[in-house]
């Protein structure tokens, strides 16, 4: 494996952000790893819809209208689409359960939560596809991400490195969904907060390769800009100094990633 490159949710929001992924893989030949989170704010609004589906009310239509417009330019429109309605509709049926049962179990919320980063990652796949790029869509066990059974904070398998080493064997550029995972017993899993940074360091760990997070900061700052205008950038960093700012809640860089 060349490199990992993960995309954060913000860096996926507008056509002009999805044409700047594809250069950063055009920029390295295959095989590269390209792990994508959920659109920015999407996770979130993911949350509420499940909160909400509890109280009585299942909406998928801001989530439909969210993806289904970063795809009009794409040549093949209609196909995304569908592939698209196919998650929309598998949401709404994990809406209508939540629903009909009353019952949010943490599995059932971790469930919602992942849809966010299989919408993403096909709409990312597409658009590699769409220019003409050998791609590979992976999602959690698909790509070796075996979790423990913790649902909402879970943690990889060291035994996942393995099966990890076995999957990506084509040269191609996989995109793979960042934040879930699959448990022992088959159900799906995710990471917690930051968790798609956690998929990426996983990864390029077992490949012994480059890793880079692309996020909507240059860097680690002192401070969140949108509280402290005059926060600035710290260009070095020792590892376990950003271990213990991350343990403290530091957002740039998960503490598990570390």
């Amino acid at each position: 494996m060349r490199a990992v490159i993960k995309f954060g949710g913000s860096c996926l929001t507008r056509p002009d952000d999805l044409r700047r992924a594809v250069a950063w893989a055009k920029a390295l030949e295959p095989p590269v790893v390209l792990v994508v989170s959920a659109l920015n704010g999407v996770t979130e609004n993911l949350i509420h819809a499940a909160e909400g589906a509890l109280h009585g009310g299942v909406d998928v239509s801001w989530l439909r209208a969210r993806h289904l417009e970063a795809v009009e330019t794409l040549e093949d429109a209609p196909r995304v689409k569908s592939r698209l309605e196919a998650l929309f509709s598998e949401l709404e049926r994990c809406l209508l359960g939540i629903q009909y049962l009353a019952d949010l179990s943490p599995r059932t919320r971790d469930r919602v939560m992942g849809f966010g980063e299989k919408l993403s990652a096909v709409i990312l796949s597409e658009h590699l596809s769409a220019c003409g790029l050998p791609t590979r869509m992976l999602s959690d066990s698909e790509a070796g991400i075996f979790t423990d059974a913790r649902h909402g904070n879970a943690s990889i398998l060291d035994s996942a490195s393995e099966a990890v080493v076995g999957i990506f064997t084509e040269s191609v550029y996989y995109v793979v969904t960042g934040f879930i995972g699959r448990s022992p017993r088959g159900d799906l899993t995710t990471l917690g907060r930051g968790g798609s940074d956690y998929t990426a360091s996983y990864l390029a760990a077992a490949f012994k390769c480059p890793l880079t997070l692309v996020k909507d900061v240059a860097c680690v700052i002192t401070a969140d800009p949108k509280l402290v205008p005059q926060a600035v950038g710290i260009e070095r960093l020792h590892y376990l100094d950003a271990l213990e700012l991350s343990h403290y809640g530091l957002k740039a860089v998960q503490e598990k990633s570390l």
